[in-house]
């Protein structure tokens, strides 16, 4: 993710769990054949060199991978779009009504009063966003992660990303703190929990070959949040289908897999992003504007359709009996 956003650390290295596993990255490295400054395998000595820490075994040396702050790339986004972009935070939006004039959509709140008006709307709510577009196909799975920071004197020299078991990143303010994470389960609580700090701490000694017992004095709980992703765990990047017609048209729908399922005029989705979130913005960002300004598409007409957001119902309209 160069060019990003704010950048703190450079590189990453994805760490053989086993020496089995490293021999079949070389055998993937050489039938692919990518160039070496794209990845490239590394030896344990060359990786342990590049890494600033002893490690185990070898790995996959991304050198163009980052480490980005999330909050600090939104807020320089928002700058370097000047007056493109008028950001409204702690305004709440309760519902989308289609535009008496015809002109699009008006986010209203809570007490009914107008928030903005836009021909064109990006449903992009994360977990909220099915009911926001009103889309019952849009069914997201809930999965809570908790990361932690952790102080140990064998790992504070790190100065790469490592992935694997886990990730581990340094925290890039020279403080010798390394991120780990992340947990995944399905608990409703936001308050950070010690067993999930363990269970970090025990991916990453599978990782590196220690025991997590010897790490667990400088682990302390960093963020906890939720991820929301779809069942094909692909996002929904796209236009937003309009249910109500297509449940009008179903009989033809079914009958003729490759009519057009209609679609709600101004009404777009980008959310689904699972564990993935700036990844996946990068792509919906140049995806998006090309769809609304019908402009050449970055992608394939087939990935274009595997991240639609109508190939649920889609895919709804194909298993009901005919």
């Amino acid at each position: 993710m160069r060019g990003a956003g704010p950048v703190h650390v450079r590189g990453r290295l994805a760490v053989d769990s086993s020496e089995a596993e490293g021999e079949r990255q070389a055998g993937m490295l050489s039938r692919l054949g990518f160039p070496p400054a794209f990845v490239r395998r590394l030896a344990r000595d060359e990786a342990a060199d590049a890494a600033g820490i002893a490690l185990p075994r070898g790995g996959l040396w991304l050198p163009q991978c980052a480490a980005v702050a999330p909050g600090e790339a939104i807020r320089e986004w928002l700058t370097s779009a000047g007056e493109a972009i008028r950001f409204r935070g702690a305004a709440t939006v309760a519902r989308l009504e289609p535009d008496p004039a015809g002109a699009g959509w008006i986010a209203v709140d809570a007490s009914g009063h107008a928030l903005a008006a836009a021909p064109v709307v990006v449903v992009a709510n994360a977990g909220d966003a099915a009911r926001l577009g009103g889309h019952a196909c849009l069914s997201m799975r809930r999965v809570r992660g908790q990361t932690t920071w952790l102080r140990d004197p064998a790992v504070a020299p790190l100065r790469v990303v490592l992935g694997g078991d886990a990730y581990a990143s340094p925290s890039g303010a020279g403080d010798g703190r390394v991120l780990i994470g992340a947990s995944f389960d399905d608990r409703d609580s936001l308050l950070p929990d010690p067993r999930d700090d363990l269970g970090n701490l025990r991916r990453l000694g599978r990782m590196l070959d220690r025991d997590p017992q010897t790490m667990r004095a400088g682990a302390a709980s960093a963020v906890t949040g939720f991820r929301f992703a779809l069942p094909d765990r692909l996002p929904a990047i796209g236009p937003l289908p309009d249910e109500a017609a297509a449940a009008a048209a179903h009989a033809d729908l079914r009958r003729n897999d490759r009519l057009p399922i209609p679609m709600a005029p101004g009404l777009y989705c980008a959310a689904g992003f699972g564990s993935r979130g700036l990844l996946w913005a990068v792509l919906a960002a140049e995806l998006l504007p090309a769809m609304v300004c019908g402009e050449p598409a970055p992608l394939e007409r087939e990935l274009i359709a595997a991240v639609a957001p109508a190939r649920f119902l889609r895919r709804r309209l194909r298993a009901a009996p005919r």
